[in-house]
């Protein structure tokens, strides 16, 4: 449960950070398109992240 929540609170503040940037100066079109385009790679790399975690754990486990 730990785990899922820092990367989900990873997340969340990776995604702002990045949104907050450009953000107000971008056509609405082109904010969407990051938006989504930043959503489409945190999908894709939470699952790698989180057996990385666990697989550090084992480490320190061992």
């Amino acid at each position: 449960m730990h785990l899922r929540l820092t990367i989900a609170t990873i997340g969340v503040f990776h995604a702002l950070a990045l949104s907050a940037q450009d953000s107000k100066a971008l056509p609405d079109k082109v904010v969407a398109l990051k938006f989504n385009y930043e959503a489409a790679i945190q999908r894709a790399t939470t699952p790698i992240t989180r057996t990385y975690l666990q697989e550090l754990q084992k480490l320190k486990m061992e």
